[in-house]
């Protein structure tokens, strides 16, 4: 295959070589700027000393502290979405008794006909059952080109995942809304009953990167319900803040740098809000008319999608399922065919020669002679290079 297509090979190679360099240069640059002890680096990462050492006593300070929660507004909440919980479940039988020739309930009861629960209190559901029904309707509909999602042994899948490329099945999307406010109900419930939350951080990782439990408020949900719980203590203020579009921008930079010019450079600059550029000019509509339209948060989570995939490659398939299940944009493979062509040809040409380019140049001569003593590395230990 290698003979076929040195690429294969040859893209690997020049990975790695990218890195090695990168760690070289920026290791240096550390070592340097922070004046790092090599035999803590070696048995730590470069990353650790002086730098993450000293994050910790704000990261240990920002747990001590704690955080505020609105516990009224916690109750009124678990209580809303127990009653959404409710009400779509009904929707669900009703949606089920359309394609099922016998009688179905979907939550589980018990020999004495109530109604079962986990351990959390959120209702259990027959769900293989469920998606047992889904395949024999769609089966019946499209026989020639539905594709059922099974296993290597060929049974059907019962993994929520494996069925969210197929969300916009009535039962399905009934069902899966119910699984989100049961999964918003238990967050909510992690800080019922407290008026202070005090998320403990792990830290001194090789990665730099930070991990978050008790609860994770590093990764709080978008949905409003969630962060409506927690509040900024008495005579404080909370303060939401993040890069702008840095991916995207970063990618323009790189564009105007490879090719002289940038189309999405110049949405960025003229403070457009690029997700929405995205799907106007999918569309063929103009701005204006999207914000008029009634689905327009979900074409511009369509959008996100679009322009976070496609970029690095991403093909139809792929494309279409992180719509579906990471943006909660359904997109069918077509659709995202079609998208990948607009936005590459129309959208932003120069994405489209970039994707057919090597990206920014990786080509270093063939002995790249790498000081591995000035990265506190032991020329000894080959696991580390």
């Amino acid at each position: 295959i290698f003979e076929e297509d040195k690429n294969w090979i040859e893209y690997p190679i020049r990975d790695a070589k990218a890195t090695l360099m990168a760690y070289q240069t920026l290791g240096r640059k550390i070592y340097e700027k922070f004046d790092i002890e090599a035999d803590l680096a070696d048995k730590w990462g470069i990353l650790t000393e002086k730098i993450q050492v000293a994050s910790i006593i704000a990261l240990e300070q920002i747990h001590q502290h704690g955080m505020a929660v609105d516990m009224d507004r916690a109750q009124t909440i678990i209580r809303g979405l127990k009653a959404q919980i409710v009400n779509q479940t009904v929707d669900l039988n009703q949606q089920i008794s359309k394609i099922s020739a016998q009688p179905f309930e979907a939550q589980k009861r018990d020999k004495a006909g109530k109604a079962v629960t986990t351990e959390s209190g959120s209702p259990s559901f027959h769900v293989k059952a469920i998606f047992q029904l889904v395949n024999d309707d769609l089966q019946s509909k499209y026989a020639e080109t539905y594709q059922a999602p099974r296993t290597a042994r060929g049974n059907l899948q019962t993994a929520e995942e494996a069925w969210r490329k197929y969300a916009d099945h009535p039962v399905l999307s009934t069902y899966f809304a119910i699984k989100q406010k049961i999964k918003l109900q238990g967050l909510v419930k992690g800080v019922e009953g407290q008026s202070r939350i005090h998320p403990r951080y792990g830290y001194l990782t090789k990665t730099g990167r930070t991990s978050c439990s008790g609860p994770n408020i590093q990764q709080v949900p978008k949905e409003g319900v969630i962060r409506e719980c927690y509040r900024a203590s008495e005579g404080h203020i909370l303060i939401a803040c993040d890069y702008a579009q840095l991916e995207l921008a970063t990618l323009a930079q790189t564009c105007i740098r490879l090719f002289g010019q940038s189309e999405m450079a110049q949405v960025i600059n003229q403070g457009i809000d690029p997700h929405k550029y995205t799907a106007s000019s999918m569309l063929g509509i103009t701005l204006d008319e999207l914000e008029n339209r009634p689905d327009m948060k979900e074409l511009r989570q369509k959008a996100k999608a679009v322009n976070f995939g496609i970029p690095g490659g991403m093909g139809a398939a792929r494309l279409a399922e992180i719509s579906t299940v990471q943006y909660k944009a359904p997109m069918t493979e077509q659709e995202a065919g079609e998208w990948i062509d607009t936005y590459c040809q129309v959208t932003f040409p120069e994405i489209g020669r970039y994707r057919q380019s090597k990206g920014v140049s990786t080509r270093f001569h063939d002995n790249v002679q790498v000081d591995l003593k000035s990265l506190g590395l032991d020329f000894n230990k080959a696991d580390q290079v």
